[in-house]
């Protein structure tokens, strides 16, 4: 068995890891554990509760909550995930007690997830309205890489909604999906090859020119305003695609 130098200069036998230094590190994993588990509570009930309110203005501070607010809402799956992983690092610091703190967490992030993988009871096309009145909008991302349309056909097929609004649309993606829906749907369209080209696809007659919505700071993201002719009124349809929160005041705007 290998020995090394004790401070005396005797041999001395090899330890792992010495007691002192594992009570050490877990009494370290187990106060970050629990202030980043605080944290975590924190921005739950700020992305579930705070919803900004535009009407008379956002300043700097609400702008900041709001942005806060779309990240955690975006991010919040993937939060759950990363906790996974820290949640096994206490159990292994044998952390127990702040495993158990961060277990409800877990549960509000990843829970509605997971959640919605569950098969639905109700398979079946989505319930109309009585006498036609009830108009239904179909919206997808197409993933802007992704080059399978068949689960988005499928959707349409099953449900035939009166319009569709898409995002992250490119030219190509847009070349396959207006040779299937040629036959029963009239198209406006913003591809791009970045993530935020748009389409509007409508069963029903435009009433009058699409509009093309540009943000404020010049970036070539646009957004697609429609207004259909559905039960004798007529009816505007936005296709938005969120905007990355480069700047206070685009989150301002989008809120």
């Amino acid at each position: 068995m290998q020995s090394v130098e004790s401070d005396g200069g005797a041999p001395g036998r090899l330890c792992c890891v010495p007691g002192w230094w594992l009570r050490t590190r877990r009494r370290v994993i187990g106060r970050v554990g629990l202030l980043g588990i605080a944290a975590g509570y924190v921005a739950l009930v700020c992305v579930g509760f705070f919803r900004p309110d535009p009407a008379n203005g956002m300043g700097a501070t609400e702008s900041v909550l709001a942005w806060l607010s779309l990240m955690g809402t975006t991010f919040l799956p993937h939060a759950g995930v990363g906790l996974v992983a820290w949640l096994a690092v206490l159990a292994i610091a044998k952390a127990y007690k702040t495993v158990a703190i961060g277990v409800p967490l877990l549960v509000l992030s990843l829970g509605p997830w997971v959640w919605s993988f569950v098969p639905s009871r109700d398979g079946g096309p989505v319930a109309r309205g009585d006498a036609g009145e009830t108009m239904l909008v179909l919206s997808a991302n197409l993933l802007g890489t992704s080059r399978s349309d068949v689960e988005l056909l499928e959707q349409i097929a099953a449900h035939e909604p009166e319009v569709i609004v898409l995002q992250e649309v490119r030219a190509a993606s847009l070349a396959r999906l207006e040779s299937a829906l040629a036959d029963r749907y009239r198209v406006v369209a913003a591809p791009r090859e970045h993530l935020f080209g748009g389409a509007v696809f409508s069963r029903l007659p435009f009433t009058r020119p699409a509009r093309i919505v540009y943000p404020t700071d010049g970036h070539d993201l646009p957004q697609i305003m429609v207004w259909v002719e559905f039960a004798g009124q007529e009816v505007c349809v936005f296709d938005i695609h969120l905007l990355p929160p480069t700047g206070l005041h685009l989150v301002a705007g989008q809120a």
